[in-house]
C-alpha cells in the first residue's frame, strides 16, 4: 500500500430552514440583511457615544430592520427533512463504491496499491462534528502515508457537475490537484464539471483539508442560487435523478483509478 484514499458521505439530515423554504432564492437578502442588521445598532452606539449626530435616525433604522432580523428567530424548526439529495445520494454512492472494489476480478481486485476507507459520518449538518472527531482520533495515521479525501454531498442533477475549490466560512481550500484531476476525470466522460465555492457553512472535507489531508467537496448540485430542495421538506427521492448518482459514482470510481496510477503522488 503507497497511500490511502477516504471516499465520505453523511448520513445526517438538517432540519428544514423555514426561511428557505417560505422565500426561496429571496432568502438569501433576507439572511445578508440579518446577518449585516447589527453593525447599524454599533454604529448608532458609536455616535451616541461621541457627538449624538444621526443616533435618532439610525434608531428608527434598526426599527425598520427589526422585522427582518426578527424572521431568523424561526430560521429552522425542529422537523427533520427527508435528506434524499442532503445526503442519502451521497451514502449511495459509498455503497455503490464498496460494491465495485469487493465485485472488482482478478487477485489484485480494481486497485493495486491504494487503501479505500469508507467513511459514513454523522453531524455533518450540526457543525461537521463526525468530521472533526475522525480527523483528532486519526490525525497520525492520515499523514502517515499520502492520503487523500473524496467528500460526496449534494447529488441531485448530474448538469451540474460541480467541484468546490473553496469554504469561505470554514477559511477551507480544497486541493487544487484534486480539483484539476476531478475535472480531467469528469472531461474523460464527456461531461463539463463546474468549479464552485461554498459562501455560507461547510462540507466534511473542511476538517481534513484544514488538517493538511489534501480534499475536495464533489456535487451534482446547483450552487448558483438557493434550490427549492436543498435543507427543505422538498428534498425527496422524487427530486434525486438516477443519473446523478450513477454519474457521481462514475467520477469516484475514475478518481479512484487515476489516484491509485499515482496522478497527483508528491514528486
Amino acid at each position: 500500500m503507497r497511500r490511502r484514499v477516504l471516499v465520505s458521505a453523511h448520513l445526517d439530515s438538517a432540519y428544514e430552514f423555514n426561511l428557505w423554504f417560505l422565500f426561496r432564492s429571496a432568502a438569501v437578502p433576507i439572511m445578508v440583511i440579518g446577518m449585516g442588521a447589527p453593525a447599524v445598532s454599533l454604529v448608532a452606539g458609536a455616535l451616541r457615544a461621541g457627538s449624538g449626530g444621526g443616533f435618532e435616525t439610525l434608531g428608527w433604522v434598526c426599527l425598520a430592520l427589526y422585522p427582518v432580523v426578527g424572521l431568523h428567530l424561526f430560521f429552522h424548526t425542529f422537523s427533520v427533512v427527508p435528506g434524499a439529495m442532503d445526503d442519502l445520494a451521497g451514502i449511495s454512492v459509498l455503497d455503490g463504491v464498496a460494491r465495485a472494489l469487493s465485485d472488482a476480478p482478478g487477485e489484485d481486485g480494481m486497485l493495486r496499491h491504494t487503501e479505500v476507507v469508507l467513511l459514513a459520518t454523522s453531524a455533518e449538518e450540526a457543525g461537521l462534528r463526525g468530521a472533526k472527531r475522525y480527523v483528532a482520533a486519526h490525525r497520525a495515521e492520515l499523514h502517515a502515508i499520502p492520503t487523500y479525501g473524496l467528500f460526496v454531498d449534494g447529488v441531485y442533477d448530474e448538469r451540474h457537475l460541480t467541484v468546490i475549490q473553496r469554504e469561505l466560512t470554514t477559511g477551507a481550500r480544497h486541493d487544487p490537484r484534486l480539483v484539476a484531476l476531478a475535472q480531467h476525470a469528469a472531461e474523460g466522460r464527456n461531461r463539463h464539471m463546474h468549479r464552485g465555492l461554498i459562501p455560507f457553512g461547510g462540507s466534511d472535507a473542511a476538517p481534513f483539508a484544514l488538517a493538511g489531508v489534501p480534499s475536495v467537496t464533489l456535487l451534482c448540485h446547483d450552487i448558483s442560487h438557493l434550490v427549492p430542495n436543498y435543507h427543505t421538506r422538498h428534498d425527496t427521492l422524487e427530486k434525486v435523478r438516477p443519473e446523478s448518482i450513477e454519474t457521481m459514482l462514475q467520477l469516484v470510481l475514475d478518481l479512484l483509478d487515476r489516484i491509485d496510477d499515482g496522478q497527483i503522488d508528491p514528486a
